[in-house]
């Protein structure tokens, strides 16, 4: 399964914006991510994970990603 957000870590591009929504796909073995995903802002917009916009700002950190 790829992971874009680890692929992309540090880098500007959608998969790392908080405004963008990974798309998924249901398998025989569970969900995977798909080439593609949504924007929120400044309206709603198809967007591939490594594309970027003025509007990129980075996705706050969680807990769960500290450990």
């Amino acid at each position: 399964m790829k992971n874009y957000d680890n692929i992309y870590a540090g880098e500007r591009v959608c998969c790392t914006c908080a405004h963008y929504y990974q798309h998924y796909r249901k398998g025989k073995k569970g969900y995977f991510e798909v080439n593609c995903g949504h924007c929120v802002f400044p309206r709603l917009k198809g967007r591939r994970p490594d594309q970027s916009c003025e509007h990129w700002e980075e996705k706050p950190h969680t807990d769960e990603e500290s450990k």
